[in-house]
């Protein structure tokens, strides 16, 4: 037989929570649409009635709603990334078998013996080209991200030297980013196979106008970019979102009016200084929303897709009043403050789920050093939507995103609701 022919990658779960750290090794179950094995030197001869021969030479046995165990060797200092199939007994279903043979009517009772013969040769064949492919992939994704590898690597190094390896009982001191891979401040890993995207047809539609409506304080815009360094962020954190901003709606701030807080590295116009700006900025909603339509929208083959999530939330008056004060205080303090600065989204994001505390050491500020997921994660903080568990820096756009639901509230009466899209026509 040829080797398989994989196609509709479904999903890739985590068996254990934890990466083996002494083996650098994690288990994986990965799941495929469809298996498709194929010859054309298959030989089948038979007497029907003892008068007519059936001969075949071309044999498609396809496998459908298929899952493989695999376990990963996480090792990246010789040759990278290695993939190993450990079991493929999720796919030994004869129901899910699909035979392109031409089998006569009376006959159809020995279709599972041959289904079975098909499975027992497919468990023989699958080991070593599904291990060899997902190597393949890995070893793609290991060079597209050798740059990131070895930044890591230096990081690592950073993080030793700034404090404890263990904690107060002496155990190991672990970065969040090798605690599991679906929480806040951790990496979505292998990104090799898919870009998440918004389900545009199957999603509520709003106008701008409306978004502005029935805006309030923690409602989010968020938005699916289509720049290549957008297309790499929503791949490496395995998110359908590659920015996000927040609406913020308080008296004593804009007159009342809603505006949409960001930190983006782009120039948009800044309400609080009359003028456009780049990093950390005030915009009015519907203008920044014509900024987006006009660059990313009209005229362009790949088109930004821009999504609203409302927010809700219970709080007494007086606890209302504080954060609304916190939130205008913290928001004027940093307007203007350039984009990531000191560094980049990338190394900033990446001290954030090592857990490097920025600081002088590391060439940053806690207080002046952001990329959009850490500007608003941390104004989620200062207005007391969310706990300080986390460093600011380990957020991405994911985070906020409706598939993950990441966001640590501060009370269970906390909520965003579910994704809109704002529509530009």
């Amino acid at each position: 037989m040829e080797e398989p022919t994989l196609s509709g990658l479904t999903s890739i779960k985590v068996d254990k929570p934890l990466v083996d750290l002494a083996e650098k090794k994690v288990d994986l179950s990965i799941g495929f649409d469809e298996l498709v094995f194929h010859t054309n030197d298959y030989d089948r001869e038979a007497k029907v009635f003892f008068t007519r021969k059936v001969t075949d030479k071309e044999l498609i046995a396809t496998l459908k709603d298929v899952s493989f165990g695999i376990s990963l060797d996480l090792d990246f200092t010789v040759d990278g990334p290695v993939a190993k199939v450990k079991s493929a007994t999720d796919i030994l279903d004869d129901g899910k078998i699909d035979l392109n043979l031409d089998i006569p009517k009376f006959l159809e009772i020995f279709v599972p013996i041959v289904k079975g013969l098909v499975k027992d040769k497919v468990v023989d064949l699958i080991d070593e080209p599904l291990s060899t492919l997902i190597t393949e992939k890995l070893q793609e994704l290991y060079s597209d991200e050798k740059e990131i590898v070895d930044m890591l690597s230096e990081l690592y190094k950073m993080k030793k030297a700034q404090g404890p390896e263990k904690d107060e009982n002496g155990n190991p001191l672990k970065p969040d980013v090798l605690k599991g891979f679906d929480g806040v401040g951790q990496v979505a890993f292998p990104t090799f196979w898919k870009i998440p995207a918004i389900k545009v047809d199957e999603l509520e539609h709003l106008t701008i106008d409306e978004v502005v409506a029935n805006a309030k304080t923690g409602d989010l815009i968020m938005y699916a970019g289509v720049a290549d360094g957008s297309y790499k962020i929503r791949q490496y954190t395995q998110s359908p979102f590659s920015h996000v901003s927040m609406i913020v709606k308080e008296p004593g701030f804009c007159e009342g009016k809603p505006v949409q807080i960001q930190a983006a590295n782009a120039f948009h116009y800044n309400v609080l200084d009359d003028a456009d700006a780049n990093g950390i900025q005030v915009n009015d909603i519907v203008m920044n929303h014509a900024d987006y339509k006009r660059n990313w929208y009209d005229g362009k083959e790949d088109k930004v897709v821009v999504a609203y999530r409302s927010f809700s939330m219970e709080r007494s008056e007086e606890e209302q009043k504080k954060y609304s004060e916190n939130l205008i205080k913290f928001i004027k303090e940093r307007n203007g403050i350039p984009y990531a600065e000191g560094t980049d989204m990338n190394t900033l994001f990446l001290m954030g789920i090592i857990g490097i505390d920025l600081g002088e050491d590391s060439g940053t500020d806690e207080d002046k050093t952001y990329y959009c997921a850490s500007f608003i994660a941390d104004a989620c903080m200062a207005y007391g939507m969310i706990t300080d568990d986390f460093k600011h820096q380990q957020y991405s756009p994911r985070d906020f995103a409706e598939m993950y639901n990441t966001l640590p509230y501060m009370s269970p009466a906390y909520s965003h609701g579910p994704e809109c899209v704002i529509d530009f026509e």
